[in-house]
Order: structure tokens, then C-alpha cells, then sequence
């Protein structure tokens, strides 16, 4: 048998070299995120039998407790956006609910979890159900208000929970009637906790997680993508609450007694602390924060004088210098370190993508081309059905007269263009229409359904979607995740669901990706799909709102000056994108200042002036009326002045991507 040649692996090995870096080049990129908490539930499960050391073992139970306490605030302050110090009431409510239920005969542990997270959650869901009509600060008060009359709540029911000296005497718990030692019950923590953490991965990393961060953002767009903001924030604090409340109950029997002092204000201000430190949007992170709680404050005695100082001069730093939290730096370092394995660079993996991105564009340009006159003829042929219809239509801001009886038609598939000045009601006929605005008089219908008197969110199932002046795109998503949350609406699936990954929650998320996909290739963002949406140009992410309203199947779509800021290219790529949706039998309602890139597309355009509709024509009769001209563009126009070519370049520039010669 030869020998391998000097300075080469054997050619068995080299395979499985190159499937174990691929495999570490996957870890360090999170696909295989569950691996890590795998590997330290592994030795946490089997620290008690190699460390015969039961302080260990009673450190590493109580960083499970913070830690279930700490990764409820990941889903409602950290995905959901609402401030809340409560977490530690609710704790407590777990704590002394367990007590005092186990002093009365039953210590079975598994039912006293499921009971005290059960209530832990309807006690959440009365809390935001009142605080979240009043706004996000409102639930912080009434959470931090809550931690506070902890000690005078306990007083008044002292005969129960035994005052200001506590509740003793409680049993050991027990398991399916067997006793549990002290390491059954650091098992049963460490357990508990895991399959909290792959419960909420699972749910974070499905369409629930882009929803949170969706509602987060605000109320007009979750609304526009036919969300109910309040009703997703009431979910998620309902959910953040149960893990408080079950770590109540391993509390409880770790110390066999519940005081009114393990629930104090610093408590809560320190799991708060633990959560931002660990990086408020990961699992994973409050964790981390809950142990260096656990190891380091909970365990000086001298600390508990100036806690406050020091917590409140350590949120003030890490929101200044480490503003995503450790994890957030572990992130950062896992995908640089992922890079240098793999051998890629950056710049040259950009620099592929555009390229492959800019054939696509070319494809897309040419298809849409030959195609024009056709779809044109055909629409001109069947002469359109409305989709959109606005009567008298009229809205007042004090003595400001916004829109005053206007009347609005958009055919499906057309594209319908408003336009006027400043301040001529543009976009406060757009919010009426969405239901943001509610007008004093008039009609809307969509797809033949009356939409005035229905909340925003419900205007949008009806089948609406809505771009704005000022692209929002929620941070922490990818390009792909902001393209596929327009479709939230077109399946739903429960929280239970996404959270133990049946199959019909599975087959949606796919559905969601491959739609998202879809959307990107259109509009030429293909290549970006992983980015962080949030940190692209502005043109980009103004053709990323157009992907997310065309993933959602609506069949009218509403444009707010989707071409400001845009390049020539990008101006290029969202004409024809526009004219693929409208092939598909969208009415399209443009709102934008460039002029020439709007007669370039509409087939009607409806010109607004003082809240009132004063021209409507094709676009040439809009060039030719010297209405339009003196009020729209401030001066008259002599169209016989006007020179052949002035005119085809200005028709053209939707068609090349020229930088227009006339806007407003």
C-alpha cells in the first residue's frame, strides 16, 4: 500500500475534515443554537455526581429560578418592547401560592408548577389587560407599584402567609408521591428550565418572534400588517409571567420557608439588570445574566446597602457601552470566527451577490418590458373593476379642514396615482383609508366591504397593505424575516403551536420563507435576504416595505412616496416591480412628488389641492391641464413650447431610470 504524499491528508480524511468545519461554521452561526444549551444542561444535570458539593448544587438551582424568572422578561420586555418591573410580584405570587398550598397537603412539585404558572399568567393578563390601554410607561408604573405593597399585601393576609414573620414549616416536595432529596430537586430545576428555554427558542425563532418585534415598533404598523398591537403585548406579558410564577415554586421548597423580603424592590431592579446585562433579546444571555446575579449581589451581604446606586449606575453604563448585552458581543465574535473558518470574506461575498442580484434585475427589466403593452391593452379592454372606492369622503383637525368630500375610485389591477402639494390631504386620505384616521363623513369600501368604523388592524384584512413616507422596519430582523412578516394574517397558528413546532406551524413558517423569497428576488433585495433590514440604505429598505406589502397577497396596495431617496437604479427596479404587481390585478395607489416617474406609470391620476380632488385625467391630460400646471407646478405651461423630446424624456424616465427633471 503507496504512503500518502508528504504535506496532504489521506483523501478519506479530507471529507470529514471539511463536514466537521462546516458543522462548526453552523454552531458559530446559530443554526445550531440549541447545541449550547445542550452541552451546559448536560453538566448541569450531571454536576451533583461529579462535585460532591451541595453549595454548588444549591447555587446552580437558584440561577435555574432567576434564570426562568429572567427569560420571561426576554418575550415581554425584550421582543415585546414593554417596560415592567413585576416580574418579582409575580414571583412572589408563585412563591407563596406553592407554600401555602403544600402546607395544606399537597407537595406534589409538577402540579404545584402548572398551577402556579397558570395563575402567574391570568395574573399578567389582568395587569396588561388594564395597563396597555394606558400605554407602555403605564405598565411599568403598575408593575413597579405592584413590587412595592408586596410586604403590605402580605400583612393583611398574614393569617395565610404568616406576615412579616413568613411561611414556615412547609413539607418537602414530592414527586408522583415519591420524596424529593435535594438533588431531585436541583434535577427537576435544571429540567424545568431547559425545557422552558427550548419552548421559547422554538417560539422566538418562529413567526411569533418577527411578530413581537413587529408589535414592538408600534401600533400604525403592526395595524398595517392586520395586527392587533394590544392583543400581541397582552400574549406576551401573559406568557413572560408563567415562568416567574413556576419559579416561585422551586423557591420555595429550596428554602422551605417564603418572607416578604426575598421580593424587594432591588430584586426587581436587579433581574432587569441581569436581563440587559445577559442582552435583553436572548435566551440564552438571561441566563448568563441570572448566574452572574446569583454568584456575584444575591451573594454579598454588604452589596444589599447600596444596591440601588450601583444597579442604577450599571444600567446607565451598559445601556451607553454594551448595548446589546453580552450575547450580543458572543454574536458578533461566533459569526467573525464562523467567517475565518469558512475563508470568506465579506467584501468578495457582497461583491457575488450584487452581481448575481444585478442579472436578475436585467431578466426582471426585459420581461416586464415585453410585456407592457400587452397588460396595457388588456386592462384598457376590460376596463377594470373597482377595488377602492372613497365617497365625500371628509376629515377635520380642529378648524383645519384636512379633506373636504373627496371622491377616490382605484381599479384592480391599475396603478392610480394622487398627487398635490404639501399639505394637500395626500396622506390623510391615505390613513383614512387604512382606518388610522377616522373621517367625519363618508364612505370607504374595499373589495366591496365598508371600512369606515372598523379599527386599523381589521381594515387591513380586508386585503390592504400600506407603505409609509418613513420606511419601518423593526430592528433584530433580516431582510428575508421584514419580507415574510407581511404575510402574518394569511395562517394562523396558536403559541402552542409554533412553540412545540407541530407540522402546520412548521409548513407556515416555510410557506412565510419561501413568499419572503419570492418578494426579494422581485424587487431585486435578493441578495441582502440575511442582512440586518434595519441598518440598509434608505432605498433599499424602501423597496423591502414594497416586498413586505407584495408577500402579504393584498389586493390593494397603498404607496406613500415609495420613490424619495431612491437611485436611479432602484427608481428603475420599483417601476417595474410595480407593473408586476399591477399584472397581477393589484390596484395600486401611488402618493409621490416625482412627477415624471408617476406620469410615467399611472393609468389615472387623481391631483389634490386644500383637502379636495380638483383633476382627474391619464397622464397626458394631466400634463396638458393648466390647472395641474398652475396650482401643482406654479406656473403655466405652453404646450406648444414644449419641445418633442422635453416630452419623451420625461415619459422615459420610469423606463431608464433617469434622475428626474421636474419634482415637487
Amino acid at each position: 500500500m503507496s504512503e500518502p504524499s508528504a504535506g496532504r491528508a489521506p483523501k478519506s480524511i479530507l471529507p470529514a475534515a471539511g463536514e466537521l468545519r462546516l458543522a462548526l461554521v453552523k454552531i458559530l452561526q446559530g443554526r445550531w443554537g440549541v447545541t449550547w444549551p445542550i452541552l451546559v444542561a448536560l453538566i448541569a444535570v450531571t454536576l451533583p455526581w461529579t462535585a460532591n458539593n451541595s453549595s454548588w448544587t444549591r447555587q446552580v438551582l437558584l440561577i435555574a429560578v432567576f434564570g426562568l424568572i429572567s427569560t420571561g422578561l426576554v418575550i415581554s420586555f425584550g421582543y415585546a418592547g414593554e417596560l415592567q418591573f413585576g416580574q418579582i410580584a409575580i414571583f412572589a405570587v408563585g412563591a407563596y401560592l406553592s407554600g401555602i398550598v403544600a402546607k395544606l397537603g399537597l407537595s406534589d412539585i409538577l402540579v404545584l408548577v402548572v398551577m402556579a404558572a397558570v395563575a402567574a399568567s391570568l395574573l399578567g393578563l389582568v395587569l396588561a389587560g388594564i395597563a396597555l390601554r394606558l400605554g407602555g410607561w403605564a405598565l411599568g408604573m403598575v408593575s413597579f407599584f405592584l413590587v412595592l405593597i408586596i410586604p403590605d399585601l402580605v400583612a393583611v393576609f398574614g393569617s395565610v402567609t404568616g406576615g412579616y414573620i413568613g411561611l414556615s414549616g412547609i413539607p418537602l416536595p414530592t414527586l408522583f408521591g415519591a420524596s424529593l432529596g435535594q438533588n431531585g430537586l436541583y434535577l427537576f430545576s435544571v429540567i424545568t428550565l431547559v425545557i422552558w428555554i427550548a419552548f421559547c427558542r422554538s417560539l422566538l425563532r418562529s413567526r411569533y418572534g418577527s411578530v413581537f418585534r413587529v408589535c414592538r415598533e408600534g401600533k400604525v404598523l403592526a395595524s398595517s400588517l392586520g395586527l392587533s398591537s394590544q392583543y400581541v403585548k397582552v400574549v406576551a406579558y401573559t406568557l413572560g409571567a408563567a415562568p416567574a410564577g413556576a419559579a416561585g415554586v422551586l423557591f420555595t421548597f429550596a428554602n422551605l420557608y417564603v418572607g416578604a423580603t426575598s421580593f424587594s424592590l432591588e430584586s426587581s431592579i436587579a433581574v432587569l439588570a441581569a436581563v440587559i446585562l445577559g442582552g435583553a433579546e436572548s435566551l440564552y444571555g438571561a441566563v448568563l445574566g441570572a448566574a452572574i446575579l446569583q454568584l456575584g449581589p444575591f451573594n454579598s451581604a454588604s452589596f444589599q446597602q447600596y444596591s440601588i446606586l450601583v444597579y442604577g449606575l450599571f444600567l446607565l453604563a451598559v445601556a451607553i457601552l454594551l448595548r446589546t448585552g453580552i450575547s450580543g458581543l458572543a454574536r458578533q465574535g461566533c459569526r467573525r470566527l464562523a467567517r475565518a473558518i469558512a475563508g470568506g470574506s465579506p467584501a468578495v461575498s457582497v461583491a457575488r451577490l450584487a452581481l448575481v442580484s444585478e442579472a436578475a434585475r436585467a431578466a426582471q427589466v426585459a420581461q416586464a418590458a415585453d410585456g407592457r403593452d400587452q397588460a396595457r391593452g388588456m386592462l384598457a379592454s376590460s376596463g377594470g373593476v373597482v377595488a377602492l372606492e372613497v365617497e365625500g369622503i371628509s376629515r377635520s383637525f380642529g378648524g383645519v379642514v384636512a379633506l373636504d368630500g373627496v371622491d377616490f375610485r382605484a381599479a384592480a389591477g391599475q396603478i392610480t396615482a394622487l398627487i398635490g402639494t404639501n399639505g394637500s390631504g395626500k396622506t390623510t386620505l391615505l390613513n383614512t383609508i387604512s382606518g388610522l384616521v377616522r373621517p367625519d363623513n363618508g364612505r370607504v369600501r374595499i373589495l366591496g366591504q365598508e371600512a369606515v368604523g372598523l379599527s386599523a388592524h381589521k381594515v387591513a384584512r380586508l386585503g390592504l397593505a400600506r407603505t409609509f413616507q418613513t420606511p419601518t422596519i423593526p430592528r433584530g430582523m433580516s431582510a428575508l424575516d421584514v419580507a415574510a412578516s407581511g404575510r402574518f394574517i394569511a395562517e394562523r397558528h396558536g403559541v402552542a403551536s409554533c412553540g412545540l413546532r407541530l407540522p402546520a406551524a412548521r409548513q407556515a413558517g416555510k410557506r412565510d420563507q419561501e413568499a419572503g423569497r419570492s418578494a426579494l428576488e422581485l424587487t431585486g433585495l435578493s441578495g441582502v435576504a440575511d442582512q440586518e433590514a434595519s441598518a440598509l440604505p434608505l432605498g433599499a429598505r424602501r423597496l423591502l416595505e414594497v416586498a413586505r406589502a407584495i408577500t402579504g397577497g393584498a389586493q390593494v396596495m397603498l404607496l406613500d412616496e415609495p420613490a424619495a431617496g431612491l437611485s436611479p437604479l432602484e427608481l428603475e427596479t420599483l417601476a417595474e416591480v410595480l407593473l408586476r404587481v399591477r399584472q397581477q390585478g393589484v390596484a395600486c395607489v401611488l402618493v409621490e412628488h416625482n412627477f415624471p416617474f408617476v406620469t410615467g406609470l399611472a393609468d389615472l391620476i387623481y391631483v389634490m389641492h386644500l383637502g379636495s380632488v380638483i383633476v382627474t385625467g391619464t397622464s397626458a391630460e394631466i400634463e396638458a391641464s393648466q390647472t395641474v400646471a398652475q396650482v401643482y407646478l406654479g406656473r403655466s405651461v405652453d404646450r406648444a413650447r414644449r419641445t418633442r423630446p422635453e416630452t419623451e424624456a420625461m415619459q422615459g424616465v420610469a423606463d431608464r431610470g433617469d434622475q428626474p427633471r421636474e419634482t415637487l
